[in-house]
């Protein structure tokens, strides 16, 4: 056989034998059920990784990296030892996806939090899930906000829903342009301790009775055919015996967030387009706190006490309700808080501006509490341009009453209650709008306990026309009797123009007594009722989806606590809400889902631990 043939007879056989393999990989089954073909490289990649890499990763722990310092963590000192030791720890090494630089808690911001990054070759995407054996813990997670906008290769990211207590699985799923995703995983042993009454609260789907005339017989249906909105639910208890968290539940009431606070003081949160979260720690720090857990501002100032009565107005400037420390009447300031340089300054002085009403006031206890304003909304809400501007809800007298010229000799608009409450004998009686379609100035009693208001739109194209939703708490409750009472959503149509007010629309709600709040959830409403330590999600029709009941262990609570109950104070053990929203984070814990990256939708994909996906909260 001649050279020639050898070589050819060669070449056929090695073409063959590569075909063969080439079929194989293309269609066949790799051992144990292990994919080949296209699948090969990506199984692999997450497969050796789950083997070989998946165990306990070396977790920082901030505490021991800030050992000795006695500051408090709402202290900017504290606050850049923990930024610094982190970039010091990010200089010191190359931190990959399989090698990521881990700290929990690590700004001591959120108990049930790691703080993470790394970089990666290639720019990604990058989604987490948290994982425990334990089935009444749902997994949990979403696409982390990346640190440069869209596909990044540096990832620095806040992992929230820590499972107290377990061991928890971390899946992170990374996805390039062309939308291949590999998966890295690492587990952490969360011994932070939280009561399971905590943990978990109880949840139950709204209801309602229907009755069939042709059988004579009744069913028990859901109230609304909607389902919770996206996002969690962030309550602000009162004052009690344990120590002070705002609380973060998701749609299943798994508590997925704690922050703690110095004091009893929050009652909301504010977030600006920069990721950056607003709330009060104590009567005396306003802090704001970036998406990684970071204190990166903390207001504070020795002249005025912080209320949580807060909202942005132009620019991310802050108003906020506060009492003068120099003087015994409180919450009766608006201060302006600086988003560019930090400074506080004081607005308007209400002591000012309405002193023939406060001289007649009384002191209970030394203090004044004549106005004791529980809302303040700007004009921004409506209208980018109208800043400048807004409205407070004052529940002591139970009026609303409209700022103007905020900035520069402020002047009140307008005011919206009972006139006959103590004004009538005042140069303030005219400012007093009419209901609508009323001839004379008399009876003018839309709310009997003002305990919440939230400023909508503007009334189409006409800006002196807009909407005012009232949150009337009804004041005079009967705890016996507390399956007859019922609090009221009011919606007013406020007419600058003609002076007046239409009552638009009355809904009888659960009762939520002198606490308590209402929120515009997009099209839902969510309603914190402060007697029965209660929260609930309504539709757009003010059907109830689903109530949520928090109890905690016995607490005491202070005589002022009980003033309100004395006569049926609430069942030992129940902590009472002062409040409770909800936010979707959208831009601070999470990105709300990438922009398409690709052509073709990738499939879902699943893993042999969760067996899941856990993108959804």
């Amino acid at each position: 056989m001649s050279l020639k043939k050898k070589y050819l007879i060669f070449v056929l056989a090695v073409s063959i034998i590569t075909l063969g393999l080439v079929i194989y990989l293309l269609y066949g089954e790799g051992e144990e059920g292990v994919p080949a073909g296209e699948e090969l490289e990506q199984y692999q990649d997450d497969y050796t990784h789950t083997v070989e890499k998946n165990k306990d990763i070396d977790v920082t722990v901030m505490e021991e990296l800030l050992e000795g310092t006695t500051t408090t963590i709402y202290d900017m000192r504290y606050q850049d030892l923990a930024r610094n030791a982190i970039d010091h720890l990010i200089a010191l090494n190359d931190y990959t996806e399989d090698s990521p630089l881990v700290i929990y808690n690590a700004f001591g911001t959120n108990s049930q939090s790691l703080y993470v990054y790394f970089k990666t070759k290639d720019p990604v995407y990058v989604e987490y899930s948290v994982h425990v054996t334990d089935t009444i813990y749902p997994d949990y997670g979403g696409y982390v906000v990346p640190a440069v906008a869209g596909l990044s290769t540096v990832h620095e990211f806040q992992i929230i829903g820590l499972t107290p207590d377990n061991n928890n699985m971390i899946t992170l799923k990374l996805t390039d342009a062309s939308g291949v995703t590999r998966v890295r995983r690492f587990y952490y042993n969360n011994s932070h301790k939280v009561a399971a009454h905590v943990m978990r609260i109880d949840s139950a789907t709204g209801t309602k009775t229907l009755f069939d005339e042709e059988t004579e017989t009744y069913s028990t249906v859901n109230a609304s055919e909607d389902s919770v909105l996206s996002g969690m639910y962030v309550a602000f208890p009162m004052e009690n015996d344990l120590k002070p968290y705002i609380r973060i539940y998701d749609n299943d009431g798994v508590l997925r967030s704690e922050i703690p606070l110095e004091a009893f003081t929050a009652e909301m949160m504010l977030f600006d387009e920069n990721g950056n979260t607003y709330f009060t720690v104590s009567p005396a720090k306003f802090v704001c706190m970036d998406r990684l857990g970071h204190v990166t501002r903390i207001y504070s100032t020795e002249d005025y006490s912080f209320t949580s009565e807060f909202c942005f107005d132009k620019g991310n400037d802050i108003l906020m309700v506060a009492s003068k420390n120099s003087r015994n009447s409180v919450k009766d300031v608006v201060l302006l808080f600086s988003a560019e340089t930090g400074e506080i300054s004081e607005l308007v002085d209400f002591c000012e501006l309405l002193s023939e009403y406060m001289v007649k006031c009384e002191e209970v206890d030394g203090v004044l509490n004549w106005l004791d304003i529980n809302a303040i909304e700007s004009f921004i809400k409506a209208d980018p341009l109208h800043y400048n501007r807004f409205i407070v809800s004052c529940a002591a007298p139970n009026v609303i009453i409209k700022v103007r010229r905020a900035y520069n000799k402020p002047k009140i608009d307008y005011i919206i209650g009972d006139k006959e409450n103590g004004w009538e004998d005042t140069s303030y009686k005219d400012l007093f709008f009419l209901r609508i379609g009323d001839t004379e100035k008399s009876e003018f009693e839309m709310q009997d306990n003002l305990v919440d208001i939230e400023l909508v739109k503007y009334d189409g194209i006409r800006t002196t026309r807009h909407y005012i939703y009232v949150w009337d708490g009804n004041e005079d409750y009967d705890y016996a009797k507390k399956e007859t009472h019922f609090s009221y959503l009011k919606r007013y149509l406020i007419d600058e123009a003609e002076e007046g007010v239409r009552l638009m629309q009355t809904d009888t709600m659960i009762a939520s007594g002198e606490e308590g709040n209402i929120e515009c959830y997009n099209d839902h409403y969510i309603i914190a009722n402060s007697l029965e330590s209660a929260f609930y999600e309504y539709d757009s029709q003010l059907n109830l989806i689903k109530k949520y009941t928090y109890k905690e262990p016995v607490v005491t609570l202070t005589e002022d606590e009980l003033e309100y109950y004395e006569d049926n104070p609430p069942p030992d053990g129940t902590v009472l809400y002062k409040s409770v929203y909800k936010y979707d984070f959208y831009g601070y814990f999470f990105l709300e889902k990438p922009a398409p990256i690709y052509l073709t939708e990738p499939e879902e994909e699943t893993t042999e631990e969760t067996g899941q996906n856990s993108s959804e909260r």
